[in-house]
């Protein structure tokens, strides 16, 4: 019984065979393009008020604990 010993994990191919296509570039799908105008105008603004929300919230309630720790 004659056993040879591989050190390497690098498996062996039988042939080289390239990774690329012969397309290089293409221009993208109106589907692969992303949401329409009109969606993404409505999340940003969804965003923003949310964003206001916060932020008025905050500076009452910041306002509120510095009345009642100052005194006012």
């Amino acid at each position: 019984m004659q056993q040879t010993i591989k050190n390497s994990q690098t498996p062996e191919f039988d042939t080289n065979k390239t990774q690329t296509t012969p397309i290089l570039y293409r221009e993208p799908k109106p589907s692969e393009q992303g949401s329409c105008p009109k969606k993404k105008l409505m999340a940003n603004l969804f965003d923003f008020t949310v964003f206001i929300a916060v932020a008025i919230v905050s500076w009452l309630v910041i306002t509120v604990f510095l009345t009642a720790v100052l005194g006012g």
